[in-house]
This record gives structure tokens, C-alpha cells and sequence, in this order.
């Protein structure tokens, strides 16, 4: 199996090293990630600068590339221009953080896989908690989003899907199991700290608060549905969520067909 492997901290992260030791025990690693720290840029690309590559040797790895780009410029530029084939999979991670909820919309980690997904490539996003995270709780996360990678790549080869794994901390220090999850739909209670600095220019640091309320969903029959990621992960297990690049509302789409 050939594996490329990014994560929107940076190739030199954490995360993505010790990722990279446990899945190449699936396969061989190709590793395309950004220079450095590009954490909630989303979906970007770069359109007005030219992207830098430098070759760089990690142990472990066939091939190695650092680019000054985001994580989707990375994913793209592996696929089309560096790799000479198509990998199998495209893992991005681990996150230094959860991707659940509104999340999902500003993370990188999340949109370098959603880009292998344009390539009807199989990918998995996964993102950790991060509250001062140890090496022993980081390795434990990654062989935890190994088994799970494997689990679901044999059911859904050559696909579109993206999987979406979050893994709370609690579950790198005591695995419960994993849980299939739908997207939260609460957003982030976000919450800006205006400040003043020594020169009495005003300027606002967005600090961000966890959500606080958790809902469940109940459908017409009364059965709960999906629970959501950020309930899932509350309750210590790692979630799964199966994402898609379509952003297309159908059931409006229909509404307005009928009524025209």
C-alpha cells in the first residue's frame, strides 16, 4: 500500500512523526506536508506566490517533501505533480487538537483530505486532544488511528469518502472503542478578548469557548439518531464521522424544483 501522509502543523510536528511510524507498518510512506504551522486555513490554496518544495530525508520514509503552502496545496501538488503514481490512501494528521463540530469547517487537517477526496481517493483526517499531551498518549493515539484506518480502508477502497477521526485524550490512555458520529450542528460559542497594546492600539484575540450544550437528535419515530462527534469524544470515545465535499442542500434543491 502506498500511504501519503500530511498534517496541517507542519512536517516536523508530532503528530505527523509518530503517525508516520505506525502506518508504515501498513505500507509505504510519502510524506508532502507544509513547512510549518498552517492550523485553520480551511480549504486554501495558493493562487499568488510561487510554492516552494525542498527534498528533505525522514527515517522511515520513501520519499519526503516540506512545501510553503497550506495542507490542501500540499495534497494537490503530491497527486498532480511530485508522486509518480496515485497513493492508495492520503492520511492527514495527527491534529494537535480536536476537528469536531464547526471545526470541521477552519481545519486544515480536515481540508487536505477532502482535497485526496476530488481524486476519488480514499482519506482519513485524524485530529487528537491536546491538553499537554505526553509522547506515550500520542503514540497510543496513533496506533489507535491505525487500527481504525485499517478496519475501514478494507470496506471502502478507491472511494470519495473522507473519514473524520477525533480521539480523545481519555481514549489514549484507556481505549473504549470508537463510535460512527454525525457532524455536530452547534457551533463553537466563540468569544473574542479585546485588548490594549503598549502603544494604546486597540486589537481583539479570538480565545474561543468548548460548546455547551449537547444535544440529541430524535427522528420522527422517536429512535435517537447518530450522536454526534462532540458528544462522542464528551463521553471518551474516539468518533468517526464519514464526510463528503458536496455542499449541495437537496432537500431545498427538491423544495424549489417542486414549487417552480
Amino acid at each position: 500500500m502506498k500511504i501519503l501522509l500530511t498534517c496541517d502543523d507542519g512536517i516536523c510536528s508530532k503528530g505527523i512523526q509518530t503517525l508516520k511510524d505506525q502506518l508504515k507498518k501498513l505500507g509505504k510512506i510519502y510524506i508532502v506536508a507544509p513547512a510549518d504551522q498552517k492550523s485553520a486555513v480551511s480549504h486554501g490554496i495558493t493562487l499568488y506566490d510561487p510554492l516552494i518544495v525542498e527534498k528533505i530525508a525522514i527515517p522511515g520514509v520513501e520519499m519526503s517533501y516540506s512545501v510553503n503552502g497550506t495542507p490542501a496545496d500540499c495534497v494537490k501538488l503530491a497527486i498532480t505533480s511530485i508522486l509518480p503514481f496515485t497513493p492508495d490512501i492520503v492520511v492527514s494528521g495527527i491534529n494537535k487538537g480536536l476537528n469536531a463540530g464547526s471545526n470541521i469547517l477552519y481545519s486544515g487537517t480536515v481540508a487536505a483530505a477532502l482535497e485526496a477526496s476530488l481524486f476519488q481517493i480514499t482519506s482519513f483526517a485524524v485530529s487528537m486532544q491536546d491538553t499537554g499531551t505526553k509522547r506515550k498518549d500520542i503514540v497510543k493515539g496513533a496506533s489507535i488511528a491505525k487500527r481504525i484506518i485499517t478496519s475501514l480502508y478494507r470496506r471502502h477502497k478507491r472511494t470519495s469518502i473522507v473519514f473524520n477521526i477525533n480521539i480523545p485524550l481519555s481514549s489514549a490512555r484507556r481505549y473504549k472503542g470508537f463510535v460512527l458520529a454525525r457532524q455536530e450542528s452547534i457551533p463553537n460559542e466563540d468569544n473574542y478578548h479585546r485588548r490594549i497594546d503598549p502603544r494604546g492600539r486597540v486589537y481583539y484575540w479570538l480565545g474561543g469557548d468548548r460548546i455547551t450544550r449537547i444535544v440529541r437528535r430524535v427522528d420522527k419515530r422517536g429512535v435517537t439518531e447518530f450522536p454526534s462527534d462532540v458528544m462522542v469524544v464528551h463521553n471518551g470515545y474516539v468518533s468517526v464521522t464519514p464526510l463528503k465535499r458536496d455542499f449541495t442542500y437537496y432537500e431545498v434543491l427538491r423544495e424549489l424544483n417542486h414549487e417552480s
